[in-house]
């Protein structure tokens, strides 16, 4: 569905990475999350900006291979050593801010995968920078809105299979259009 989008926006989500570049485990050795490569963390960063979900001020960013790795990763890095019985496993609001447990999920990861894919995170950073870039300088070429394509390609399609032919081979209910609050897309209402 999402192929066109990409042809649209061209060489601007392509990725190139010199044999010799990205070659060694380590990104920043000096940052918590030692394998997690800047680009991706600027974009981590930049996400959370533009959809104003998370204070990012003073916390600290680590990554794996999956949410299964995040939850191990974290379980290891707030249970104690020295207990005897088993942690128990309840919050009510996510836990995130600290920079020892951040240092201790980084240790985790990096002892059980020896870290995630560099070319992965420079990839996703890549697509993530494109489709912010849309909606952030929409003067750039290829300046789509992504989570605008989606419904647009979408809502084109329904309406191409709704349209009245000479001889119906279906018959299809009449759907009630209504506009979508975020991009304001008219599609119908089912």
């Amino acid at each position: 569905m999402f192929e066109s989008f990409w042809k649209e926006v061209g060489n601007s989500a392509t990725v190139v990475i010199p044999g010799w570049q990205k070659m060694s485990y380590f990104s920043d050795p000096k940052n918590l999350c030692c394998f997690l490569e800047p680009e991706f963390a600027d974009e981590v960063l930049r996400l959370h900006q533009i959809v104003g979900n998370a204070v990012t001020d003073n916390r600290h960013i680590i990554v794996g291979v999956g949410s299964t790795q995040l939850i191990h990763a974290a379980l290891f890095a707030l249970a104690s050593t020295e207990a005897r019985q088993p942690v128990n496993v309840i919050s009510a609001a996510p836990y995130y801010s600290d920079a020892e447990v951040a240092s201790k999920m980084g240790k985790f990861i990096e002892m059980n995968t020896i870290g995630v894919s560099k070319d992965s995170q420079v990839r996703v950073a890549k697509i993530l920078k494109v489709i912010f870039d849309g909606y952030e300088l929409p003067d750039l070429k290829g300046g789509s809105k992504f989570f605008h394509f989606g419904p647009c390609l979408l809502a084109n399609r329904w309406r191409r299979l709704i349209q009245p032919s000479p001889v119906p081979i279906v018959v299809l209910p009449v759907f009630q259009l209504t506009c979508r609050n975020i991009s304001g897309i008219c599609m119908a209402k089912m």
